[in-house]
């Protein structure tokens, strides 16, 4: 992902999704009861901490990691993150 967003699907799961830009995004689909055990690795090799540019496309009802609400996550230079989808709206973030 250069200076865009890139929105992945469901059928892309096991995806490696490198950031290589300060402007990247990744906006990760929405996720169902069906989709436990979609997942997406997402490395940062864009020289910096890229603050919020990890989100959902569903902002009203998704949780990081059993939060009570939807947040933008963040990502750390030369970081690797793993979304697992393990219920309807939910994605785990490991790493």
């Amino acid at each position: 992902v250069g200076a865009a967003t890139y929105s992945p699907v469901i059928a892309d799961s096991g995806t490696v999704i490198i950031m290589t830009h300060a402007s990247s995004i990744v906006t990760l689909p929405d996720v169902g009861a069906t989709d436990v055990g979609v997942q997406f690795t997402i490395i940062n090799n864009s020289g910096g901490t890229l603050t919020g540019k990890i989100v959902s496309a569903d902002t009203t009802n998704t949780r990081f990691n059993g939060a009570g609400s939807y947040a933008a996550e963040n990502i750390e230079d030369d970081t690797a993150k793993t979304y697992l989808c393990w219920a309807a709206d939910n994605w785990q973030v490991i790493g």
